[in-house]
């Protein structure tokens, strides 16, 4: 049965039971916002219901169980995706690297086919992670200068 509620009872409800729900609602998934949010929403709740008097507390405290239950779902749900997206990202990551491996194993063989002058070049370019632009080659017998 629906009732009214003048605000004098309605604020007598909060009055009561607010701190003592926030409590509930806290100790259930740890986190005191969150828990502030779930029983603010359980009073407009029950404003919106017109819940009878005598069944007030109960309905709070049933609601805000309730809904802290959903919270640490919801939360379970979130935190095993980003489990799930990590993993997937670490395969991706492994495969990646796998790829570059073999990438520079060919550009290795490559280099060792270049002869003369040239495969130094290109061998100490990457040695010393240097551009080619910052090299000069003077020919065939001269040496290799660092451009300044």
């Amino acid at each position: 049965m629906k009732r009214q509620f003048d605000t004098g009872e309605f604020k007598d409800l909060f009055d009561r039971y607010f701190v003592p729900l926030l409590r509930y609602g806290a100790t259930m998934i740890k986190e005191e916002e969150e828990a502030k949010d779930i029983v603010q929403q359980a009073f407009i709740r029950l404003w919106d219901q017109q819940v009878e008097i005598a069944n007030a507390r109960a309905w709070l405290y049933k609601t805000v169980h309730n809904a802290s239950l959903d919270y640490r779902k919801h939360e379970q749900i979130k935190e095993k995706h980003v489990r799930e997206t990590m993993f997937l990202h670490r395969e991706e990551v492994a495969k990646d690297n796998s790829q570059a491996s073999g990438l520079k194993e060919k550009i290795a063989q490559a280099m060792a086919a270049l002869l003369g002058e040239c495969g130094k070049l290109f061998r100490m370019i990457q040695k010393f992670k240097i551009s080619q632009d910052s090299f000069r080659l003077r020919s065939a017998r001269d040496y290799i200068v660092l451009s300044a």
